[in-house]
């Protein structure tokens, strides 16, 4: 641990997020070996639950054929840090089917954040051909 002070900690407080609960599990033994190597104390102050999306899942899937029906191509599915929220929601109501769409953001939770105004167009569009089939 970097310490150009030369300043004794004796703990390291962190909360702590991930989708992967294995990913998740490394890390936390990871920094324990460290922190015994350096006689830290380790101290969680809390967890958020990921969100893997379920590719298998009807949601998911008809969502899927949505996007091919108005796009003629499919969508990227992937699992990024948004979805830390949904599964909070996900793990209180396991049998939930859950998707998340979203447009092309980048620098997200920076002072260079920014969205493609065409993925939100492409959002809406997507969203509604879904919508349009469940409703009529």
């Amino acid at each position: 641990i970097f310490n150009p002070l030369n300043i004794r900690y004796t703990s390291i407080r962190l909360g702590l997020r991930s989708s992967i609960m294995n990913e998740r599990e490394n890390v936390l033994n990871d920094l324990n070996n460290i922190c015994s190597k350096y006689n830290y104390k380790l101290i969680i102050t809390g967890f958020q639950d990921g969100f893997i999306t379920d590719e298998d899942s009807i949601l998911v899937k008809e969502l899927v054929n949505s996007y091919y029906k108005e796009f003629n191509s499919k969508p990227i599915i992937e699992s990024v840090h948004i979805s830390v929220e949904v599964g909070i929601i996900k793990n209180k109501i396991p049998n939930l089917e859950v998707a998340i769409i979203s447009s092309n953001i980048e620098g997200a939770h920076t002072t260079n954040e920014r969205v493609e105004i065409e993925s939100i167009n492409k959002c809406d569009r997507w969203l509604n051909k879904y919508l349009e089939k469940i409703i009529y």
